[in-house]
C-alpha cells in the first residue's frame, strides 16, 4: 500500500504483515519537484530491498549508527527553513545481507510547532547513494523509573505522584488533596523547556497513560525531516524518551498565584 501526502510531509509504503516501512521526505518548493522525484526514486530503490523485519534482498553497504535530524520553521513571507541533518557512526562500514539494529539503544522524536527533531538509531546506506534508514519501536523505549514525588502549598493542598516508563506508555499516578488550589497535574519536561501534561485532576486519585512508542516501523529517508506524522504524532509531542534529559513534575495549580511544584529526573 503506497500512501502519499505530498512533498510537504511525507510518502509511506506499508509492506503487508509486520512493521510499516516508510519513505520521508522533508518540505520542498515546486521549482524543485523533478529533483526531489529522483530523490523519491532513490528512495524507494532502497526501500524494495528491506523488508518489514530488516531483511535485505539483497546485500548494502552501510554504517550504522545514529541519525540527528532538525527542521524549523521560521515566520516569513515566505517562510524559511532552518535545516540540519547528521549522522554519528556507531561501528565500521560493512557488507549487511539484514540490518540487525544491534548498536541501537533508544531514540528521540520531539514534535513542537514549527519544529520537529529526531535522534535515531539507523543505517547510513552507501550504495545506493545515499540514504538513512531508521527504526522506531516499542522494545527500543528504555524504560524508565518509578519516580515518586511529593508537593504541598503553604495553604495545605497535597498532593503525591509518580511515574515510570512501562512497555510502550508513559504512565503516571495521582493523588491530590485540594485546599484552595485548583488541581494538580503531572509534567513531562524535555531538557527543562518542552512540557507535556500526562494526567490533571481537580482532586482523589487518577490515573493515566501515554503512548512514547509511536509508529513502529521502519524509516527511510535522506533528507531533513520536516513532519513527525510519519512517527504517529501530530504538531506537537514526544516519544522514545532517548537521548534528552527528561524529569517529572508534579504541579500544584494555584489561582492567581505562583504554582508549586517539585520534580524529578526520569
Amino acid at each position: 500500500m503506497l500512501a502519499g501526502l505530498g512533498y510537504s510531509a511525507a510518502a509511506g509504503i506499508a509492506l503487508a504483515g509486520g512493521w510499516p516501512l516508510a519513505v520521508v521526505l522533508a518540505a520542498a518548493p515546486t521549482a524543485y519537484i523533478a529533483r526531489r522525484v529522483q530523490k523519491l526514486r532513490t528512495l524507494r530503490r532502497v526501500a524494495k530491498v528491506i523488508d518489514c523485519d530488516g531483511r535485505l534482498a539483497k546485500p548494502l553497504r552501510v554504517v550504522p549508527g545514529y541519525v540527528a535530524s532538525a527542521y524549523t520553521l521560521r515566520a516569513g513571507v515566505p517562510p524559511a527553513a532552518v535545516r540540519g541533518l547528521e549522522f554519528r557512526p556507531a561501528g565500521g562500514e560493512l557488507v549487511a545481507h539484514s540490518l540487525t539494529w544491534e548498536h541501537a539503544r533508544g531514540y528521540e522524536v520531539l514534535a513542537t510547532v514549527p519544529s520537529v527533531y529526531a535522534w535515531l538509531p539507523a543505517y547510513q546506506v552507501l550504495d545506493p547513494c545515499c540514504a538513512y534508514v531508521a527504526r522506531l519501536g516499542p522494545e527500543l523505549v528504555p524504560q524508565r523509573g518509578p519516580v515518586r514525588l511529593k508537593a504541598e502549598s503553604p495553604d495545605g493542598d497535597y498532593a503525591e505522584a509518580a511515574a515510570e516508563v512501562r512497555g510502550s506508555s508513559l504512565c503516571a499516578q495521582v493523588q491530590f488533596a485540594p485546599v484552595r488550589a485548583r488541581s494538580a497535574r503531572v509534567d513531562l519536561y524535555v531538557r527543562g523547556a518542552y512540557a507535556l501534561t500526562v494526567i490533571s485532576t481537580s482532586g482523589g486519585t487518577a490515573e493515566a497513560c501515554v503512548d512514547v512508542a509511536g509508529r513502529p516501523g521502519i524509516y527511510v529517508f535522506r533528507e531533513p525531516i520536516s513532519s513527525a506524522r510519519p512517527f504517529g504524532l501530530n504538531d506537537y509531542g514526544v516519544l522514545g524518551l532517548g537521548a534528552a534529559g527528561y524529569a517529572v513534575r508534579l504541579v500544584i495549580d494555584m489561582p492567581r498565584r505562583r504554582d508549586y511544584y517539585t520534580e524529578a529526573e526520569i
